[in-house]
């Protein structure tokens, strides 16, 4: 046992494959402008940061992950934190240090699909104290090298010591995890009361430190309290659970279905040669890590309070094997029957089997023939349909896992390269490997970098590395404050006025009481855009409306302001005061009817006040002149209020039903850069079709339907719109599509509208790039999508 330190310093000749070289250069360039534009401020940053273009790594050693973001240099050669940030590991055991190495994808349809730059793979020598020692490393399945520092300390004994509870906020992977403080590694943490368990020796004899799988979170630590507890920490997964992206996905498409298998599979027959069964296997404790490969996470796994001969997890499973459910005891076999339910499950979306009812599942899969979509491949076809054979003597792996190995459908899985996890993964999730906090040196270490411009490694004409150095701190001088804006001068002590008794404006001088003609403007160079807002609202509020285009026309004035005591525009205070002549004359006069102080959603804007006034006048006015992501936005104001009518007047005036993606506001950092964390889906922009639907008001839903609203449109954040305390409660999935909230509130009536204005229920979950959507519940998923499977099929009949 004891402490690995890992410093990562810079990379020279890195690339792209072909695929995506374009995409690298375009990255090199831009990383090759802007390399000197930010200073280091001591963070190393996550890979969604302003320095996009740069390269990011993540450091793993025995499942534990951690990202490190470059700081400075360019695309092929990146420099990071050096000797300014130690990264350290437990070490229970010997395992190999793997750095694989990305670039952030520019393209957001394609968030998490980060490209690959290659991996640097090292056995670390652990010797009772091996001094951090420097050296340049080969990048095995891309180009060029790194230069990695890796040192060792033995210790006597693996201590937990000092752990502090944090929150993985990620919605893939809502969980607590518990932080060691002095490696900054994050665990998952299993408790057991040991007076429960005796004696405490036959405890510690069923703890399983020998399990050793890539496709496994190990045991890591194991240490009782004072207070009579065990605690058992593994690895913390951050790539989120399996079931996330399966139910996100519908289904996976055979290659990415055949790997995480394949993976899988590996595990489980790890296990079958300690002669354990996991018959607990399922979505819900299969985790991807931050790189996309499988990781089982239970620590169950670990610890067994069974003495039998074969030991077992007792875990419910939703599709106990044929012989679990007669009650004839278990083999080995009965992992390969939950092996084949998961692979229907990422092949079809659904168990076999599926039913709502547990006790009729049960008799379907103990008498029901097995249903298999005819798009699958016929390896697919024949592997389930063995994997899921009643018999667990005929069941394929009966006789080992050598059995389904060997099986077509894995004929183009090198098994070997597999274990070395020399695949890349199909799908790499958003998630980076440490969204916790990130360590920050020192102020002494942090001063070394602030400021200084970097020159990237470069070859000697003998092939030897040089290695950078800093040119040293910038030019103080280059970066020079811009100069101040010159302040507005006092306007003086003359005033603006409406005179009642003489139904003129006048000017009044606050100081003497004196007053002036209008006319005397030219001497005092008044009147100014604060009096003329003045003058405009006391003309408005006594009912003046008459001299208001007195004032616009000879004096003009900017009317996209608001008016204090009114917090509105002139627009839409004469919206809401139904005042058809003043709205046409303001937007005559430049009133722009998207202009909402204070803000910047919209909901202030004037055809929304035309809509709640249900003016149509008003609406046929304001609409021409009105973007339309606004228009759309007063549409569902006025679904929300169930009013068919301005609805239909809406629609009859060219109002679009559904937003485009770039309608929604890209969320801001105060700072300049993105925001880091997950932000809720804007309320106003939940489309119309959605806000119907929930409400249940079908007409409502034909009508939007018939003006061309998508069936298939996607929402986020459900909850935000319907609030917590809406009744009754439905299943419903807090992202997804129409049809999919449709079927959550049993609206079986609008399931077969929306199928009919051509709703797809294969799509996978819509994706905002901005956010990141919540795990469903696996039985209401289930339910949503065997209930529309169903509608589907009785379509066809």
């Amino acid at each position: 046992p004891g402490t690995l330190t890992i410093t990562l310093h810079e990379g020279v000749g890195l690339s792209a494959p072909d695929q995506y070289k374009e995409v690298f250069d375009i990255q090199q360039q831009e990383s090759i402008v802007k390399r000197n534009e930010y200073s280091w401020n001591g963070h190393s940053y996550r890979p969604y940061h302003r320095k996009s273009f740069l390269p990011y790594a993540i450091l793993c050693f025995d499942q534990s992950q951690v990202f490190v973001g470059s700081i400075a240099g360019t695309t092929e050669c990146p420099l990071w934190a050096g000797e300014a940030i130690h990264w350290k590991f437990d070490v229970s055991r010997a395992s190999e240090l793997t750095v694989y190495l990305y670039l952030k994808n520019p393209n957001p349809s394609q968030r998490g699909q980060d490209i690959s730059l290659g991996v640097v793979r090292t056995s670390p020598l652990f010797e009772e104290k091996k001094p951090l020692t420097v050296d340049w490393l080969d990048v095995q399945e891309g180009t060029g090298r790194v230069r990695i520092g890796v040192g060792y300390v033995k210790k006597k004994s693996l201590e937990i010591g000092d752990i502090e509870w944090v929150v993985f906020h990620e919605k893939s992977h809502a969980a607590g995890a518990w932080r060691k403080q002095d490696t900054q590694q994050v665990y998952a943490l299993k408790t057991i009361r040991i007076a429960d368990i005796s004696p405490l020796s036959a405890l510690l004899d069923n703890l399983r430190f020998q399990i050793n799988s890539p496709f496994i979170a190990p045991l890591t630590f194991a240490s009782q309290s004072p207070e009579g507890l065990l605690y058992l920490l593994s690895p913390f997964i951050t790539g989120g659970h399996l079931f996330y992206y399966l139910s996100r996905d519908q289904r996976f498409e055979i290659n990415r279905a055949t790997f995480y298998a394949a993976e899988i599979l590996c595990a489980l027959d790890h296990l079958h040669d300690f002669d354990f069964i996991y018959r607990g296997l399922g979505p819900k404790n299969i985790l991807l890590n931050s790189s996309g490969h499988v990781t089982i996470v239970s620590l169950d796994l670990f610890f067994s309070e069974t003495n039998d001969e074969v030991q077992t997890v007792n875990r419910t499973s939703r599709c106990p094997s044929p012989e679990m459910l007669l009650g004839h005891g278990h083999s080995k076999a009965a992992d390969w029957w939950t092996f084949g339910v998961l692979l229907h499950e990422m092949l079809t979306g659904l168990p076999p089997f599926y039913d709502e009812n547990a006790d009729e599942m049960d008799r379907k899969t103990l008498s029901e023939p097995l249903q298999l979509p005819t798009s699958l491949s016929p390896s697919a076809r024949d592997i389930l349909v063995k994997l899921l054979s009643r018999n667990p003597e005929e069941r394929l792996g009966a006789k080992g896992a050598f059995e389904i190995k060997s099986h077509p459908f894995f004929d183009n899985i090198d098994w070997d390269k597999l274990v070395r996890r020399e695949y890349e993964p199909p799908f790499k999730p958003y998630h980076v490997a440490t969204s916790f906090e990130d360590p920050i040196p020192g102020p002494s270490l942090m001063e070394q970098f602030k400021g200084w411009s970097y020159n990237p490694p470069v070859k000697t004409t003998e092939g030897e590395i040089e290695i950078a150095t800093p040119l040293g701190p910038a030019d103080p001088h280059r970066l020079s404050s811009p100069p101040q804006a010159a302040v507005d001068q006092d306007p003086g002590e003359w005033e603006l006025v409406w005179e009642d008794a003489t139904q003129v404006f006048l000017f009044h001088n606050r100081s003497t009481n004196a007053k002036q003609l209008i006319n005397a403007r030219a001497a005092h160079n008044l009147p100014t855009q604060a009096q003329k807002e003045d003058v405009l609202e006391a003309a408005l509020n006594a009912g003046y409306s008459q001299i208001v285009p007195r004032l616009l026309d000879r004096y003009g004035m900017d009317l996209n302001i608001h008016v204090l005591r009114w917090w509105q525009t002139p627009l839409t205070w004469a919206t809401e005061h139904e005042k058809p002549d003043l709205v046409k004359l303001f937007l005559d006069h430049g009133a722009d009817p998207d202009y909402t102080p204070g803000d910047g959603a919209g909901r202030g804007a004037a055809l929304l006040k035309a809509v709640e006034k249900r003016n149509q006048d008003l609406i046929e006015i304001l609409v021409q002149k009105t973007k339309r992501v606004l228009c759309t936005i007063a549409l569902g104001s006025a679904v929300d209020r169930q009013d068919a009518e301005m609805v239909t007047v809406l629609l009859a005036n060219g109002v679009r039903c559904d937003f485009e993606e770039s309608d929604r506001p890209r969320p801001s950092h105060p700072d300049g850069g993105c925001v880091f964390e997950d932000i809720s889906y804007p309320k106003q922009f939940m489309p119309p079709l959605v806000r119907a639907v929930r409400l249940g008001d079908i007409e409502l839903v034909r009508l939007l339907l018939t003006h061309g609203a998508n069936a298939n449109v996607g929402y986020h954040d459900l909850l935000e719109l319907l609030g917590p305390w809406d009744k009754p409660p439905k299943p419903r999935m807090e992202c997804g599509r129409v049809i999919q909230l449709a079927m959550g509130f049993g609206r079986q009536d609008m399931v077969q509208l929306l199928l009919d204005s051509g709703a797809d229920i294969s799509l996978p979950q819509p994706v905002w790039r901005h956010h990141e959507c919540g795990m469903t519940p696996r039985t209401t998923y289930f339910k949503i999508t065997a209930g529309l499977r169903a509608a589907v099929a009785a379509r066809t009949l």
